[in-house]
């Protein structure tokens, strides 16, 4: 028996097949390329994306003997789209967490900065989710808006949910009580009753029934997580004060500090890193936009 873990990154999807006593029995990866055109955008096509999950998943698939019992899911975290909720079908771009095009709706809301670090952790900034919904939603008005995660599970298995640490990077998230803030979401003019059902991350979430997956059809998904505390988890991070740096698109430091939130006084984001088996973990971020991005860059422009 085996499980398959996707890592739906910003560069492009990964997917293992991992065994019994947890070595990688095969992996598959395919691109994707994001569309920077005028500054502060950062974009990709929705369809390339969910392509990249359905040839990453058949590429580790193949030749594959073991029976998958389950499938996790990890996501980019602030990266949303607008979607049919009916049919599932892409009403716009990917609008990528690199993406800045809604500061200034951030600085139309700096009176309240204080009030949204108390309750979110998260510093009033585009790089979070919800100042990006409500940019979007000025320009799609139709479909729900949300995270590329709710996106894919739907796809997937027809439910409409995030799990909390996803959620914990939106600015709509209260970190103590662990729900959607009403309060929150007033200051942008969102509506609670819009944003999908809260999960926990080893959640049994269903079956995935998607034509594009036949080769897993009926098999759970039983997992979801934002990449960066995938790895914090994967990476044994279990007691306050251990640490991990991962490189790829961006790079980012986190620290786990334990089974309370604690406010950054230095301007590092606090999140929600997991909720598994009941017991909730925090930590400390800090981000670097740009590593592998800087990379290729410097790749495109033929100066390495």
């Amino acid at each position: 028996m085996a499980i398959v873990a996707i890592d739906q990154g910003t560069s492009g999807t990964k997917a293992l097949v991992i065994g019994e006593s947890g070595e990688v029995l095969s992996r598959g990866y395919a691109h994707l390329d994001l569309q920077h055109g005028a500054p502060g955008v950062s974009e990709c096509a929705a369809e390339d994306l969910w392509q990249s999950i359905v040839k990453a998943v058949q590429q580790a698939l193949a030749g594959c003997t073991e029976k998958i019992t389950a499938v996790g899911l990890a996501n980019q975290g602030e990266s949303i789209l607008a979607w049919d909720k009916n049919n599932g079908a892409a009403l716009s771009q990917v609008i990528i967490w690199q993406d800045s095009r809604s500061a200034s709706l951030c600085d139309e809301r700096r009176a309240h900065s204080d009030l949204i670090l108390a309750k979110s952790g998260l510093a009033l900034d585009p790089y979070f989710v919800a100042p990006k919904m409500v940019w979007l939603r000025d320009r799609v008005p139709t479909g729900v808006i949300t995270t590329t995660d709710t996106w894919i599970i739907a796809r997937l298995t027809g439910k409409f949910v995030t799990d909390v640490s996803t959620a914990s990077r939106t600015l709509l998230f209260d970190l103590h009580t662990r729900s959607w803030s009403t309060e929150l979401a007033d200051i942008w003019g969102l509506d609670v009753a819009d944003l999908p059902e809260l999960i926990n991350n080893d959640f049994v979430i269903g079956e995935i029934c998607h034509p594009d997956l036949e080769e897993l059809r009926g098999v759970v998904l039983a997992g979801a997580m934002v990449d960066q505390p995938a790895a914090l988890l994967a990476e044994n991070c279990f007691a306050p004060g251990q640490a991990k740096c991962t490189y790829g698109t961006g790079a980012f430091l986190l620290t786990n500090i334990g089974a309370a939130p604690k406010i950054s006084a230095h301007g590092l984001a606090t999140s929600l890193a997991w909720n598994i088996r009941g017991e909730s973990a925090y930590y400390l971020d800090g981000q670097v936009f740009t590593a592998a991005t800087a990379v290729q860059w410097l790749v495109d422009n033929d100066l390495l």
